[in-house]
C-alpha cells in the first residue's frame, strides 16, 4: 500500500512537471501534436526534449542573449559619449542594428578503447568525455582530458545538437521625429535613446554569460568612436544622433541642438533653429545622395527704423558641416560648397550629399579641402592640409594652415593657424582690389603665432609687368618649420605713374600673445633712384587681454582672480614692454605700443613723446613722462555703477615741461570735492554715467614738475588745476579770478570753480564775493565766518 502511494505521488509530481514545463515551451515556440505528445512523454520519464525541440530553443534562447548583450555594449558605447562631451550632449540616440545566427552543431568527445577502429554513436567501446564541445573549443577540450590517452584515443562525432554564432551588427533603416515618436518607439522599435539621467542612474552591468567566452572588440561593427563635440557654439544641451549605416531619416529638435553623425546610405536629417552639426564620416557616396537641412531658426525682430522686418544676420542657428572621416580611397578632400548646397569628394564622381540652411564648414584635419561660403557670415576651417577656401559674400572667417583663401566682399578675418606638418608651408590671400565705393577694405589677420615669431615682412612682385605687389610676411612655427604668408594685391602701379605704387588693400593683424597690430605701412610708395620701393613695415601696437591665449589657463586656475598688467611704451632701450604678472614681454623696435587699458587694474607708462593715454575700466595707474601728453578717462560701456580710481602721475622731469590734458567723462560742476592727501591731490568721487569716480593726481603738491596739466571737461572747457599762493590746490579759473587778496577784492564764484573742502578765505579788505555754483560752501572774511 504504502508503496503504491508513494509510486502515486511520484508519477503525479512527474506529470506536473512535464504539464509546466510543455506549457513554458509553448509560450516560445509552437509544437506540433504529435511533438507534443513526444516531449511531454519524455519529460514524464526523466528524459531530455527531443533534439529538434532543444535546438529551436536554444536559437530562441541565443537569440535573446545576444540582442541583450548587443544593446549592453550600445547602450555603453552611448554613454561613453555623454561622458566624454562634458555635459553638451544629454541624449543620444542610436540605431540597434541587426544580426543573424549562424548555425553551428556541437561535437562529443569520446575516448575510443585500443583497437577499436569502427566507431559508432551507441558502441560499447566508448568513453563519452564531453557531450557539447564547440569546434573552436575542441583543442582545449582533449588537452583537458589528455591524462585519458592512456586508456585509449580521442575521437568525435556530431551530437545533433546545435549552438549560433551571431554576426556583427548589420545596419537597418531607421526614422525618427522627435516631436511625434512615442517612448514605445525606442523601446521597441530599431531605435534606442539613453538620456544623461538614465545614463547616471544606471549601474555598470556584468558582461552576459552567454557572451563572455566571444570576442565583443568588433562588436559594435559599425559603431565610430565618439566625436568631439563643438564647444564653441552656442550654449546649451545637444542631442547626439549615431544611426550608422542605412537609409535614415531624422527630424531633430526644434528648439535643442542637434548632432548628427552622417555614415554610409542615403541620409536625410533635418535640423532644429539652433546650431546643429552635420559630421561626415567618409562614407562613399550612395546611391541616392543625402539631404542635409540645418533648418532656418525664427528670426529676432529687427530695429523699427530698419524699415524691415527681419534680418537674416539675426538669426539664432549657427549650423555647421564637419568633414570628420577620412574620404574614401581615390578622393583627396572633400568639397563643400554651401552657395550651390552640395557636399562632393575632389577626385571622385557622384553627389554626396545636398545642404541647406548651414553657414559654416570644416574640413578634414589630414586631407586638402575646399569650401565655399556664400552671401551669408560663414565660417570656413580647412583644418589641416593644403586647402582652398571662399568666403563669397558675407563677413567670413576662414581658418587654415596652408593654402590659398579668399575671403570675397565684406570684412573677413584670416585665422592663420600653426603648421602641424613637417616642411615649410605657404598661404596665399586674396582680397578685392577695390570694394564697391572704392575705398579699400580693411580685413582682419588672426595669427595663431606669438609676437617674436614674425620673423621679415617684405615686399614682393606679383607678376613680370610688375604691377601688382604682395607682401610677405614670414612667420616661424612651434615645431620650427615656416609659415609665408603672403597678401595678394596689396599694392598696384597707381593711375599714370609708374614710379608709385598704391595700397589697395588693408589689414589689422592679431598675434596669440594679445596684441593687435596697426600696420602704418604707406598709402603711396615711392621708387628710388636705384628702382626700389620705399617700403617701411611698422605697427602701431594695442594689447589686448581678449586676444591672449597665454591667459586662459590662468583664468581657469583662478577665475576670480586679477591679472597685473604693466604696458610701457619705452623701457628705457627703445622697445615697449608689456609685463603681465611678471612676465615680461619686449616689443619689436618696429612696433610701437598704444597706451589702451584692459578690463583689469593697468599701469600704463607713455614714452619722452606726446601720448595719449586711455582709461576705461578698472583701478588704472597713468604715467605720462615727457612731451605734451592726454590722459583720456571713459566711462565703462559695459558695466555700470562700479567705482574707479585712477591714479595719475605727471611728473614731467624735462626743463620747461609741456602742458598736458585731463580729458573727463563729466561736465566740471560735477566736481564737488577736492582734497589734499600728504602730496596727492583727489579730484572727486564724481558720478558719471558708468558709477562713481575718484582721480589721484600723484605727489601734485611736490613740486611744478607734476603740476602743468589742465582738465578738459564734457562740454570741451579748460580748467586749470594748480596751487595757490598761500600753497592750497584749486580747481576752476585763474589765480587772479578766484583768490582773495589784501586788498578790495570782487571774485565770483561759479559752478566752475572747485574749492578745498568747499571754503573759501576772502582774507582782509573790502570785498565783493558772489556765488553762483549753488553749492554749500563756507565764505570766511577775514577771520570772520560770513553765512
Amino acid at each position: 500500500m504504502g508503496i503504491a502511494l508513494g509510486m502515486t505521488i511520484i508519477a503525479v509530481s512527474q506529470a506536473y512537471f512535464a504539464n509546466r514545463t510543455m506549457e513554458k515551451i509553448n509560450k516560445n515556440i509552437v509544437l506540433t501534436t504529435l511533438e507534443q505528445l513526444e516531449n511531454t512523454g519524455r519529460l514524464f520519464f526523466g528524459m531530455d526534449l527531443n533534439k529538434d525541440v532543444q535546438n529551436r530553443l536554444a536559437k530562441l534562447e541565443s537569440q535573446k542573449a545576444v540582442r541583450e548583450e548587443y544593446d549592453r555594449q550600445l547602450d555603453e558605447h552611448a554613454g561613453k559619449i555623454l561622458e566624454k562631451s562634458g555635459q553638451q550632449v544629454d541624449v543620444v540616440y542610436y540605431s540597434r542594428g541587426s544580426f543573424t545566427l549562424l548555425e553551428e552543431e556541437y561535437l562529443t568527445l569520446i575516448l575510443v578503447s585500443p583497437g577499436v577502429t569502427f566507431v559508432k554513436p551507441a558502441d560499447q567501446h566508448l568513453i563519452i568525455l564531453s557531450e557539447k564541445v564547440r569546434l573552436q573549443d575542441l583543442d582545449k577540450a582533449q588537452l583537458e582530458q589528455a591524462h585519458r590517452l592512456n586508456e585509449g584515443a580521442f575521437a568525435t562525432h556530431k551530437s545533433g545538437l546545435l549552438y549560433f554564432e551571431p554576426t556583427v551588427l548589420q545596419s537597418v533603416d531607421d526614422n525618427i521625429n522627435v516631436s511625434t515618436d512615442t517612448v514605445n518607439h525606442y523601446t521597441q522599435g530599431s531605435v534606442r535613446r539613453l538620456t544623461l539621467s538614465e545614463m547616471l542612474l544606471n549601474q555598470p552591468s556584468d558582461t552576459n554569460p552567454y557572451l563572455e567566452n566571444h570576442d565583443t572588440e568588433n562588436i559594435l561593427g559599425n559603431a565610430h568612436d565618439p566625436l568631439a563635440i563643438n564647444r564653441n557654439q552656442q550654449a546649451g544641451t545637444a542631442a547626439f544622433f549615431e544611426l550608422g549605416e542605412g537609409n535614415d531619416t531624422v527630424i531633430g529638435y526644434r528648439n535643442k541642438k542637434n548632432i548628427f553623425t552622417v555614415g554610409a546610405g542615403f541620409k536625410q536629417y533635418t535640423g532644429g533653429q539652433l546650431a546643429d552639426t552635420f559630421y561626415l564620416m567618409g562614407a562613399l557616396a550612395p546611391h541616392r545622395y543625402s539631404i542635409l537641412n540645418g533648418e532656418e531658426a525664427v528670426p529676432l525682430a529687427a530695429a523699427p527704423q530698419d524699415g524691415h522686418i527681419f534680418d537674416k544676420n539675426q538669426l539664432t542657428d549657427n549650423d555647421t558641416l564637419v568633414a570628420a572621416g577620412s574620404p574614401p580611397i581615390g578622393a583627396s578632400g572633400y568639397m563643400i560648397d554651401l552657395t550651390y548646397g552640395e557636399v562632393r569628394y575632389i577626385g571622385l564622381s557622384g553627389l554626396v550629399a545636398t545642404v541647406a540652411n548651414i553657414e559654416h564648414a570644416l574640413g578634414h584635419h589630414k586631407r586638402g579641402d575646399i569650401l565655399i561660403g556664400d552671401e551669408g557670415d560663414n565660417q570656413l576651417n580647412g583644418r589641416g592640409g593644403f586647402d582652398n577656401l571662399q568666403g563669397r559674400g558675407g563677413n567670413d572667417v576662414l581658418s587654415l594652415e596652408q593654402g590659398a583663401a579668399e575671403g570675397g566682399t565684406g570684412i573677413d578675418t584670416y585665422c592663420i593657424l600653426q603648421n602641424s606638418q613637417a616642411g615649410d608651408v605657404t598661404i596665399t590671400l586674396y582680397d578685392p582690389l577695390m570694394s564697391n565705393n572704392g575705398v579699400p577694405e580693411v580685413n582682419n589677420i588672426m595669427l595663431n603665432h606669438n609676437i617674436d615669431q614674425i620673423e621679415t615682412i617684405s615686399l614682393l612682385a606679383e607678376n613680370h609687368s610688375r604691377s601688382q605687389y604682395s607682401v610677405s610676411i614670414r612667420l616661424r612655427n612651434d615645431n620650427g618649420t615656416q609659415t609665408t604668408l603672403l597678401l595678394k594685391n596689396a599694392y598696384q602701379l597707381a593711375a599714370g605713374n609708374n614710379k608709385q605704387l598704391k595700397q589697395v588693400n588693408q589689414y589689422i593683424l592679431s598675434t596669440r600673445d594679445g596684441l593687435l597690430l596697426f600696420p602704418e605701412w604707406p598709402k603711396i610708395l615711392e621708387q628710388d633712384n636705384s628702382g626700389n620701393w620705399l617700403f617701411f613695415s611698422t605697427f602701431k601696437a594695442q594689447y589686448s587681454i581678449v586676444h591672449d591665449q597665454s591667459l586662459q589657463e590662468f583664468f581657469a586656475n583662478n577665475p576670480s582672480a586679477t591679472p597685473k598688467i604693466e604696458l610701457q611704451q619705452d623701457n628705457g632701450r627703445g622697445q615697449g614692454q608689456i609685463t603681465i604678472n611678471d612676465t615680461v614681454k619686449l616689443l619689436p623696435e618696429y612696433i610701437q605700443l598704444v597706451a589702451e587699458d584692459s578690463p583689469f587694474n593697468d599701469h600704463i607708462k607713455g614714452d619722452k613723446f606726446n601720448n595719449m593715454l586711455h582709461s576705461r575700466r578698472g583701478n588704472d595707474v597713468l604715467t605720462g613722462g615727457e612731451g605734451a601728453d592726454i590722459y583720456y578717462l571713459h566711462d565703462d560701456p559695459i558695466e555700470k555703477n562700479i567705482s574707479r580710481i585712477i591714479s595719475i602721475n605727471n611728473e614731467d622731469t624735462a626743463g620747461n615741461p609741456q602742458l598736458d590734458l585731463l580729458i573727463l567723462p563729466v561736465f566740471i560742476e560735477q566736481i564737488k570735492h577736492i582734497r589734499q592727501e600728504n602730496n596727492d591731490i583727489i579730484l572727486g568721487p564724481f558720478e558719471s554715467s558708468g558709477g562713481y569716480v575718484e582721480v589721484r593726481m600723484l605727489n601734485f603738491m611736490r613740486d611744478a614738475s607734476y603740476r602743468h596739466i589742465f582738465l578738459v571737461d564734457k562740454k570741451g572747457d579748460f580748467h586749470q588745476l594748480d596751487v595757490d599762493k598761500q600753497g592750497r590746490p584749486y580747481l576752476g579759473h585763474k589765480l587772479s579770478e578766484t583768490q582773495a587778496t589784501e586788498g578790495d577784492d570782487v571774485i565770483l564764484l561759479s559752478n566752475a570753480v572747485t574749492l578745498t573742502d568747499n571754503t573759501f578765505f576772502a582774507l582782509a579788505g573790502d570785498d565783493i564775493v558772489i556765488d553762483t555754483s549753488e553749492y554749500d560752501r563756507s565764505l570766511f572774511g577775514g577771520r570772520v565766518m560770513i553765512f
